[in-house]
């Protein structure tokens, strides 16, 4: 038997809209929480701020052209900047404990987290055939996947390093397959 479809009585331009309110919602719950809690956010977690920002900051530059036409576009046009401006007093408050607490730390990915990050791609589909089933014991060490992670950068402790090089040591663990949990976390990172 054939798969049932449920027909909506929505464009998919009003679904991107409701769609697009329930996630700017979402997203002001979110923000509210960290900065409740701004000096306790660690460097990941700024990190994931500065993405979120670098993509509303985005997503703001694609939508202002459309505002003529819709008035609905502002409004959101108007959340967008606003949790943008909010990220960047989270971040100000975070780098500040991070900076007296973990200077050196900082130092290593401070080309990632003193701006929004845009995270440039196309959307796409996922093959099927792709998605790993079976997962990997996880004796991941966080200090290296830094440290990696820094290499990337250009920002390692290593003599002579430069940016976009990564040893193989590194590109092995980074790209393993079957990661599951806090490695795959910094995997897509």
């Amino acid at each position: 038997m054939g798969q049932l479809r449920r027909r909506s009585n929505f464009s998919s331009h009003e679904l991107y809209i409701k769609y697009g309110d329930h996630a700017l919602h979402a997203l002001q719950r979110l923000f509210k929480f960290f900065e409740s809690d701004a000096n306790n956010l660690n460097l990941d977690g700024l990190y994931g701020l500065r993405i979120a920002q670098g993509q509303l900051n985005a997503l703001d530059q694609i939508l202002k052209p459309s505002t003529d036409r819709q008035i609905h576009l502002t409004d959101h046009n108007h959340i967008i900047n606003s949790l943008s401006k909010q990220i960047e007093r989270i971040a100000n408050m975070s780098l500040n404990q991070i900076a007296y607490e973990q200077s050196t730390y900082l130092h290593r990915f401070a080309l990632i987290v003193y701006h929004p990050f845009v995270l440039e791609y196309q959307s796409g589909r996922i093959n099927k055939y792709l998605i790993e089933h079976d997962t990997q014991d996880s004796n991941f060490d966080e200090d290296k996947s830094g440290k990696c992670f820094a290499e990337l950068l250009g920002s390692s402790d290593r003599l002579n390093s430069r940016k976009y090089f990564i040893s193989e040591a590194c590109r092995n663990m980074m790209t393993s397959p079957m990661g599951e949990n806090y490695r795959l976390t910094h995997q897509l990172l």
